[in-house]
């Protein structure tokens, strides 16, 4: 999916194309921007299942790990660019 939305990204930065199709790329940023958030959102959910990330607690201290974090500042930076 990462592949996909870069491609996404560059073919939107060449004039000629994203003149061409400029909704679709829109509608293609909205999808990855969901899939995006669901990918992110699931794992942190279903981390509760291990008992070392079970409750609220659990869920955070897995949502805090470095990775998590990575991951949220992408899929929250995506989101502000879809919505300037």
């Amino acid at each position: 999916m990462v592949p996909l939305s870069v491609l996404t990204a560059v073919l939107k930065s060449e004039p000629t194309i994203a003149t061409v199709f400029p909704a679709g790329f829109t509608s293609l940023n909205i999808i990855f921007a969901v899939l995006f958030l669901i990918e992110y959102c699931v794992p942190v959910w279903v981390r509760g299942e291990n008992p070392r990330y079970s409750g609220f607690r659990g869920k955070l201290r897995y949502a805090l790990r470095p990775t998590s974090i990575v991951d949220l500042v992408s899929t929250v930076a995506l989101w502000i660019g879809l919505m300037t």
